[in-house]
């Protein structure tokens, strides 16, 4: 599997997807962006888990993350490691859906915010055509008030 690297001195390597033959992807992150932004993670690695024990940059721990949505997951990563290059101007409803669904298991939203608000409102225009409701759940997921108030 692809190993994508978003901390050269990272301390845990997410494996995603794996499930139904489909290929796995790899990414090194650190721990400790990590558990600054998101409740779940500092549980994970600083809570007694096995996934805490012996972290350390000359041998990463891998954490299997097979439910995951492999897509979402490493642009949560990415963004949470600050990989501004690789941060898309514009979102599809499916992915921006996804995202909401995983900052909402990992209790990080907040570092969502402004590309939140900028993908959200690409899509507005489109709101009354089709994926009202899902727009409208994003907007909650990701405490975005103004486009929520707007889309209410």
């Amino acid at each position: 599997a692809p190993m994508i690297v978003l901390h050269k001195h990272g301390d845990v390597i997410f494996e995603l997807g794996g499930g139904d033959g489909e290929p796995s992807a790899r990414l090194l992150v650190a721990s400790n962006i990590l558990t600054m932004v998101s409740p779940v993670f500092r549980a994970m690695f600083t809570g007694g888990f096995a996934e805490g024990q012996d972290l350390s940059p000359s041998l990463p721990r891998v954490v299997p993350l097979p439910d995951d949505n492999k897509k979402a997951m490493e642009l949560l990563c990415r963004i949470l490691h600050f990989d501004t290059n690789a941060i898309p101007a514009e979102l599809d409803m499916d992915s921006l859906v996804e995202l909401t669904i995983l900052c909402d298991k990992y209790d990080c939203a907040t570092p969502f915010r402004f590309y939140g608000n900028v993908w959200v409102s690409a899509l507005l225009p489109q709101a009354c055509e089709k994926g009202f409701e899902e727009l409208l759940s994003v907007t909650y997921g990701l405490d975005l008030p103004e486009p929520f108030m707007e889309l209410t």
